[in-house]
């Protein structure tokens, strides 16, 4: 999403069809607090925080097709880090957005799609189809 990051190293972002974004840390303001967010953001209140926050960085440019998936008992980015972003993607008026929610799914179930047929890999097929 950091047009600039993406200019800095030459590339088009326009060569993007779509993100699929698993467990990703999508707002940071709704992950816990740890030393290591601290380590790598700085402070909440910080300029440094809000650099990495990748939903600073939305603007209407980005609606292209998204999947995210997130399972409820993620212990390492907690399913509320998806509502800020998500509602933001609503007011930009994304149309391409797609969220599949695991109930009482943690951060290693929505990754096991990857060594497993389950619901996660059958979304995952089903969006990429449609692209």
């Amino acid at each position: 999403f950091n047009k600039a990051g993406l200019e800095s190293i030459k590339f088009e972002g326009n060569r993007f069809a779509g993100i699929l974004l698993n467990g990703a840390p999508l707002d940071l303001r709704g992950m816990f607090s740890t030393p290591l967010l601290y380590w790598y953001t700085g402070g909440r209140n910080s300029d440094s925080f809000a650099k990495a926050n990748p939903i600073s960085y939305l603007d209407k440019e980005h609606d292209l097709p998204m999947l995210i998936l997130h399972g409820t008992k993620d212990g390492m980015v907690a399913y509320q880090n998806i509502e800020g972003f998500v509602e933001k993607c609503n007011q930009l008026g994304f149309k391409n957005i797609s969220v599949r929610i695991l109930e009482k799914g943690t951060h290693l179930d929505v990754g096991r799609w990857a060594f497993e047929e389950n619901n996660t890999s059958a979304w995952i097929k089903k969006w990429l189809d449609e692209l």
